[in-house]
């Protein structure tokens, strides 16, 4: 009597455990928005981008030095990678890029209501020492 118990239960884990299994696999994957600087994402997504920038990344260079945004302008910055293992990160705006392998691109919204310089770099490596960065200027 208890065997047959026993096979029971184990019947009961088996089908529990391959409905969580079949529920997760269809349940839709949140598409993760662009990274933004200082607005929050319900900030982000109530107002449209006003230009886009793009910046190509080589072997330790950027093909732009600068960047020049008014205050309060909203850009998308496309990083393209044609080059290597390259990545592009603002620090005091919180942006950050995946790092890329050659050929990648992605799409970050840069803005800051706050006038000022802000440097750009390469985190991979010592890219950065290498010279990978330029100037975001907020006017």
């Amino acid at each position: 009597m208890s065997k047959k118990y026993g096979i029971g239960f184990l019947l009961l884990i088996g089908l529990v455990f391959g409905y969580f299994i079949v529920k997760q696999s269809k349940s839709p994957a949140a598409p993760t928005p662009p990274s933004s600087g200082t607005k929050t994402q319900k900030e982000t997504t109530q107002t449209v981008p006003e230009r886009t920038v793009t910046i190509n990344a080589t072997n330790f260079s950027y093909d732009l030095k600068e960047i020049r945004i008014k205050r309060g302008e909203k850009i998308v910055l496309e990083v393209k990678n044609t080059e290597g293992f390259h990545d592009l990160v603002i620090d005091e705006l919180g942006v950050k890029t995946k790092q890329l392998k050659e050929g990648e691109s992605q799409a970050i919204i840069v803005s800051s209501d706050v006038a000022g310089k802000y440097e750009y770099y390469c985190s991979v490596g010592a890219h950065r020492m290498m010279g990978m960065k330029g100037t975001l200027i907020i006017e």
